[in-house]
């Protein structure tokens, strides 16, 4: 179910989900193969979207999730789903100045648990974060822009899988080239 609001500046939306899934496909307790998980997870949530542009100089959008969401191991009581937060949006700011294109964004994604791959595959809490992005173009000629792009510019320190390394800040810059006619 889902609900929208249009006008030539504004737009907004909002949708509310839910789904039940038999039979998963699960890692086993060992990850060395895959198995179909008794019993049903189950999903529910809201998504929320606000757009504003009040000309091309700016669109803002803002958007935000709530999920719900758990699965049923070996016939034991609902457990929460692992990698699934239940919070998670963003905050973004895009436009064009002339030859100018430029955007920030900043991401937020809740705490969520995750299994560890090793013995004895317990479960670990992961803490919320918050990413940081920016972007600056310059259009050099109608095929031809340079630009900038800046990742994880607070220098969070975050985990998406348990164990696994995420990216530092990064900076990147070059020369995007347009094909066609």
């Amino acid at each position: 179910m889902s609900g929208r609001y249009n006008d030539s500046r504004v737009r907004a939306s909002v949708t509310y989900f839910r789904q039940r899934l038999k039979d998963e496909i699960v890692d086993n307790a060992t990850f060395t193969s895959t198995l179909n998980a008794d019993g049903t997870s189950k999903r529910q949530g809201i998504e929320a979207e606000l757009h504003w542009s009040p000309g091309k100089w700016l669109d803002l959008s803002a958007g935000m999730s709530w999920l719900d969401s758990t699965q049923q191991v070996h016939n034991s009581p609902d457990e929460q789903e692992i990698r699934r937060p239940k919070h998670s949006g963003f905050l973004s700011a895009n436009g064009v100045r002339g030859r100018l294109t430029y955007g920030l964004s900043v991401a937020y994604t809740g705490e969520n648990r995750d299994r560890r791959d090793s013995f004895p595959f317990e479960l670990v809490d992961l803490d919320a974060f918050w990413l940081g992005s920016a972007r600056l173009g310059w259009r050099v000629s109608r095929k031809t822009e340079l630009f900038a792009r800046f990742s994880n510019v607070f220098d969070a320190d975050y985990e998406d899988v348990v164990g696994y390394r995420t990216l530092r800040r990064g900076a990147y810059a070059g020369l995007r080239v347009a094909g066609g006619r």
